[in-house]
């Protein structure tokens, strides 16, 4: 049922060359949920998420410092390996102190020469999205089209193309369809048990950033058909809800050792995963501006409204927990994510005072997630519950 899923995860890098092949056209890789992936899909680009594995740093120690998020110095050691060579171009958001700066250590170390006419540059290789800190206020929608041109005509100047606002209709009408699945797929878990686990609906979301989003809609939309008849559902555990930093195939393993250990991630705040499909697109606005508002509208934890009594983060989690159940709460945060870190004792509070919930604070690397010392931390907080 979910084999589908996995293996597009696991071939994904194989998948995008092979797609590259059959099209014709380009992939573009990026970081960060808050990406504006629509605008390369209007253009017939295939937008691949840029995530790191579980093999050993070998190129970034020496020009990373070793201090930095595990996870951001393996996506860029995977790209000065060769890893990503296959994209014709790279966007960099600055959505942390890490992560902004990657643009140069990716032109550093997986160097590619960009287009230029009479050594003026006409196309870059690698190209940075300049996200705002704060996503209100009078000036946050204007701005954000603008950078969203800048992404519009990098992708035009690729595939030597004008990308029309029908051309934006139709991925905007794609991409709504697919969050709509996502969030249907999503709400299917407030049953007891649920349909489907934790780790099954990390696979089915993941596997949706390494491929058009037209053709995952159609293996969503089948699978949705077929969990209705499901024989196989997992087992009723105690109902946790995840906040954790970046949630890739590398750290998912913590999802399927809470589940291993008797716990059921029924929902979640995850960076690589679940914060960017909750949004809807404003259809009646031209659809520039509508894409620019859902991308603002990205429950990012580095983000903050210009109005301090306007509680983003607060409310994401609460509607994200709301009819589920929660008997309790876990997050993982990775060492180094300050965006998470910081945001954490605030959340804690809320979580204990408000929801009357425990809350289990986990932090780590990125390699080893399922590491015996984590498995003796969540067993324990599952026997507290219960």
């Amino acid at each position: 049922m979910f084999s589908e899923f996995a293996n597009i995860i696991e071939h994904r890098h194989e998948a995008a060359k092979k797609w590259k092949e059959k099209t014709g056209k380009p992939a573009m890789g990026y970081l960060c949920c808050v990406f504006p992936e629509e605008v390369l899909f209007a253009a017939g680009v295939l937008p691949v998420r840029i995530v790191g594995s579980d093999e050993p740093i070998e190129k970034v120690d020496g020009h990373i410092t070793p201090y930095g998020c595990t996870f951001c110095r393996k996506c860029v050691d995977l790209a000065a390996q060769g890893v990503y060579d296959y994209l014709d171009a790279v966007f960099i958001s600055n959505t942390c102190d890490l992560v902004s700066n990657l643009d140069y250590w990716w032109n550093e170390l997986a160097p590619k020469e960009g287009l230029t006419i009479a050594d003026v540059p006409v196309r870059n290789y690698v190209n940075f999205f300049n996200y705002p800190q704060k996503i209100t206020g009078r000036d946050a929608v204007p701005y954000t089209m603008n950078e969203l041109r800048k992404i519009q005509q990098v992708a035009e100047r690729y595939t030597h193309s004008f990308v029309s606002d029908e051309d934006l209709k139709r991925s905007l009408e794609v991409y709504e369809e697919h969050n709509r699945l996502m969030r249907e797929l999503h709400l299917i878990r407030r049953r007891t048990p649920p349909l489907i686990s934790g780790y099954e609906a990390w696979m089915v979301e993941f596997s949706s950033l390494f491929m058009p989003k037209d053709e995952h809609n159609r293996l969503t939309r089948n699978l949705l058909e077929t969990l209705k008849d499901r024989s196989d559902a997992p087992k009723a555990g105690i109902r946790l809800y995840l906040s954790a930093s970046s949630t890739d195939q590398v750290t998912a393993e913590l999802i399927r050792l809470i589940e291993d250990c008797g716990g059921q991630i029924v929902s979640e705040d995850l960076s690589v995963h679940s914060s960017y499909y909750w949004s809807t697109y404003a259809m009646d606005r031209p659809p520039l501006e509508a894409i620019a508002r859902r991308t603002l509208s990205v429950p990012c934890a580095r983000s903050a409204p210009a109005d301090p009594h306007q509680d983003m983060r607060w409310e994401h989690v609460k509607k994200t927990m709301a009819d589920y159940d929660i008997e309790g709460v876990i997050f993982y945060i990775l060492l180094q994510c300050e965006c998470r870190a910081s945001e954490y004792p605030y959340l804690k509070e809320k979580i204990e005072n408000e929801m009357k919930l425990p809350v289990l604070f986990m932090d780590g690397d990125y390699f080893g997630v399922a590491s015996e010392k984590n498995r003796i931390k969540i067993e324990a907080f599952l026997e507290m519950i219960r």
